[in-house]
């Protein structure tokens, strides 16, 4: 009788946690956590915000040190929430704007849209609208900060130069609202 061959079971993940070395940093939130993988010899570091697992790699091998530098990154993370700056790169207003920026030079490219103005839009994205929102969370942009966007540049300009720092801003905005960044627009 010949035996049935079982197939071997399956390894783990050489970037998942080693289960006997994950733990949660003592005096914080249960979801701030360090472990060791497979893939490095360096301590990681994990934090579930609620909608989604941030991680990084603390650059340490020991321990104490880790943990230091997993305290860092909380506290990172907790002062960039306060002030609106995205930790994931692709919900960043610039993410949304390379990308905008992409479609619509495909656009040009098939002659849906004049260079010129494809040009014009990134003259304004480049001279004032992404020097303020660069690193902003996409959803974190609202009526308050298009507010204050518009009375900073507004001290200089004439309220038809404002709406043409206006537009670009609603194109990403809009491409930012399709693809479920963004529940409405400002």
């Amino acid at each position: 009788m010949t035996s049935a061959k079982q197939s071997p079971t399956p390894h783990p993940s050489r970037t998942a946690p080693i289960p006997d070395t994950l733990e949660s940093i003592k005096g914080y939130p249960d979801k701030l956590k360090i472990y060791l993988m497979a893939a490095s010899s360096f301590w990681q570091v994990r934090f579930f915000d609620g909608k989604s697992t941030i991680k990084r790699s603390t650059g340490q091998t020991e321990k104490r040190e880790a943990i230091k530098a997993a305290i860092s990154f909380y506290e990172q993370l907790m002062i960039n929430k306060h002030n609106g700056v995205a930790v994931i790169k692709n919900t960043r207003f610039d993410a949304c704007v390379r990308s905008v920026m992409q479609a619509q030079a495909a656009r040009v490219t098939r002659k849906e849209i004049s260079a010129e103005a494809h040009q014009n839009d990134q003259h304004f994205l480049d001279g004032k609208v992404l020097p303020e929102f660069r690193e902003l969370n996409i959803a974190d942009i609202n009526y308050e900060r298009l507010q204050k966007f518009v009375d900073k540049v507004g001290v200089s300009l004439s309220g038809s130069s404002i709406q043409r720092y206006l537009g670009p801003i609603r194109k990403i905005l809009d491409h930012a609202q399709n693809r479920d960044l963004l529940k409405s627009i400002p």
